[in-house]
């Protein structure tokens, strides 16, 4: 089971509005195919400000990201429709030091070709949450218990989100910019991991 769902243009596809709707608020509209034919249903987006600035230099992909919402008890609450868009590439550099970076190894978020071992706190404390997540969620399905409605399970979810964040351990973001400053030259470019964690 998940809360996140990835749907092509033929079920919902996305549209820039041409006209100023509710006070120009909403910016997009979302065609979504309906159980009755020909008779499509179109859903209002609210303008997202930092989602138009990237759009300005980016392309709109052929898909759109639904996401169910939940409240404080763990029950569905809400649907979110968010748009994706994909970004261009830096250009290559043809100066500046290089720098390779590996991804999964065992005690470290990064590996790079040098020898640094960069997030080990945060692979450290995502081992430990992820074998009291693993032994909790196996008795709560012995004992017949959603897990969504578990107050504990849901906080265990939330830490192990929070491990992610900046804050105790820096976050991914501190992670690349230690990267950053490795290389000496922002020479980064952006890409997309699909279907794994760091996308």
């Amino acid at each position: 089971k998940v809360d996140t769902l990835i749907v092509d243009s033929i079920v919902a596809k996305p549209t820039k509005g041409e006209k100023a709707f509710w006070n120009g608020r909403i910016g997009w509209w979302v065609k979504v195919a309906t159980l009755n034919k020909r008779h499509p249903v179109n859903v209002p987006l609210e303008v997202n400000p930092y989602f138009e600035r990237k759009f300005q230099t980016a392309t709109l992909q052929g898909v759109v990201q639904l996401t169910l919402v939940r409240d404080s008890h763990g029950q569905p609450s809400n649907i979110a429709i968010s748009l994706v868009a994909k970004t261009p590439d830096a250009e290559t550099r043809p100066s500046g030091k290089e720098l390779a970076i590996d991804f999964g190894v065992i005690h470290a978020l990064f590996a790079t070709n040098e020898g640094q071992l960069l997030g080990q706190k945060m692979t450290l404390r995502l081992a430990e949450l992820d074998a009291i997540l693993t032994l909790y969620t196996a008795k709560l399905q012995k004992a017949g218990i959603s897990l969504k409605s578990d107050p504990y399970y849901r906080q265990l979810q939330k830490r192990i989100s929070q491990v992610f964040s900046p804050g105790r351990y820096g976050g991914v973001s501190h992670v690349l910019y230690r990267l950053k400053l490795a290389c000496r030259k922002d020479s980064l470019k952006r890409r997309r991991f699909l279907g794994s964690p760091m996308n």
